[in-house]
């Protein structure tokens, strides 16, 4: 039964005595059944006109009520129809806002993953395993920044200068080669060719072809010199390291082969030697029975004793 047609419905007969007592306990009717109170009430007060006799006077009572409801329904579609409308300049005006705001472009790579991306000005981007970088292609020309997470080879093309970001600091480029290296809060930049400006939040320092600085705990450290041949041979899936702190080595190993190293990292062991991304037993054996320590395999984990 529809409540919105409930008087019509009454006075076309369609509700007994009997369903009209029992939707009177019923409070979704509650306001229905006052509007036929007051038209009870205002109906006993009827005396039929000359030429019209008390059918007649139900009738045109009947005809003013339904005209009445029809009134009603066109302001609901009316209502509905602004409504509508509302909806409609509402998704103009967040396409339209959308569409102004600059759109951020962002390449990802997976651990075990290496793949090259070339940004708006031409240089080309070489991602290491586990790293992302993101730019506003849109606003290149107003805003040339990048922002880098993780570890990236940058073939810098000739042309205007910019910035890639990072949480530990930023460096300022212009036609150069570098790697930059983002990982645990700390940046290390290697300058492969011409020079690049490296800032942390207190202070920034040049470096030039063969140097290298390191921003860690907010303190960048002087440049230094640096073996270009290893620095970025990642890129062919070699790594060389120079008494590094074990626990960084094992985080790469984890990157190249997309494993979980389960192995106590308290102590503080550095590490000097190389391994290869392509043999996971090989490069276990090379970092870890050196430095005296075995380890199991269990499918994708590897637990170190």
């Amino acid at each position: 039964m529809n409540k919105d047609t409930f008087i019509q419905d009454w006075m076309e007969g369609k509700i007994t005595p009997e369903q009209l007592e029992e939707l009177k306990s019923n409070p979704e009717y509650e306001g229905s059944i006052r509007e036929l109170n007051q038209i009870l009430k205002a109906s006993s007060q009827l005396t039929p006109p000359k030429k019209k006799d008390k059918q007649q006077a139900w009738a045109e009572l009947s005809d003013r009520i339904t005209e009445g409801q029809s009134e009603k329904a066109a302001k609901v579609i009316k209502l509905n129809r602004f409504i509508k409308l509302a909806v409609a300049v509402t998704v103009i005006l967040l396409l339209t806002v959308y569409l102004l705001l600059p759109s951020t472009t962002t390449f990802t790579t997976l651990p075990g993953e290496q793949l090259t991306y070339t940004l708006p000005n031409g240089t080309k981007v070489t991602l290491n395993a586990a790293s992302s970088i993101s730019f506003s292609a849109s606003q290149w020309d107003t805003e040339r920044k990048v922002d880098l997470t993780g570890e990236a080879y940058f073939d810098v093309t000739n042309g205007k200068p910019f910035t890639v970001a990072t949480r530990a600091g930023n460096i300022e480029v212009l036609g150069t080669r570098f790697n930059a290296y983002h990982r645990s809060g700390t940046l290390r930049v290697s300058c492969f060719e011409g020079k690049v400006s490296v800032s942390s939040k207190s202070n920034n320092t040049v470096l030039r072809k063969g140097q290298m600085s390191e921003i860690k705990n907010n303190v960048l450290e002087d440049p230094k010199e640096f073996d270009v041949e290893k620095a970025a041979a990642w890129r062919t899936g070699e790594f060389y390291y120079e008494n590094t702190p074990l626990t960084e080595v094992v985080y790469e190993l984890e990157r190249q082969f997309n494993v979980e190293i389960n192995i106590n990292l308290n102590s503080k062991r550095h590490y000097t030697g190389y391994f290869s991304n392509k043999d996971l037993d090989e490069a276990l054996k090379l970092v870890l029975l050196p430095m005296s320590l075995k380890y199991e395999k269990a499918g994708s984990t590897i637990e170190v004793k």
